[in-house]
């Protein structure tokens, strides 16, 4: 397999077949769409275990369930607190890229519950 851009396309080459992945605007769009994720995901990880850690020392047993939800809960929380109160003019950055606040919230959520869902696949199989 290899990875191909020709001008702003994305291609890739599986053998003799070539398959067109994304063009330019797509991935410019996915990246971000990932740097404005990227604001979210340590502080509500940190909030998240925080809030398991009393639990964790009581039982000696690690509660990840909890931690996954707390951190779908958190990730939305921060999100409202760090862009909609701390920073609400930043939204234009991200509306001049063509995003609006309503793809952002999704967005959110969306990667939120795909980052959980990941993580509860990933636990399932381990033990």
């Amino acid at each position: 397999m290899l990875v191909c851009i020709k001008g702003k396309k994305f291609y890739v080459i599986l053998g003799l077949k070539i398959i067109r992945i994304f063009s330019g605007e797509t991935m410019r769009i996915i990246i971000s769409i990932l740097f404005f994720y990227k604001k979210l995901v340590v502080p509500s990880l940190i909030v998240a275990i925080a809030f398991v850690v009393p639990e964790w020392l009581l039982t000696e047993v690690f509660p990840f369930g909890k931690v996954l939800i707390y951190y779908f809960v958190m990730s939305l929380f921060f999100h409202y607190f760090i862009y909609e109160k701390r920073n609400p003019r930043e939204y234009y950055f991200y509306y001049n890229m063509g995003l609006s606040k309503y793809i952002l919230w999704g967005s959110t959520l969306f990667l939120s519950l795909i980052i959980v869902i990941i993580l509860v696949i990933v636990c399932a199989i381990c033990m």
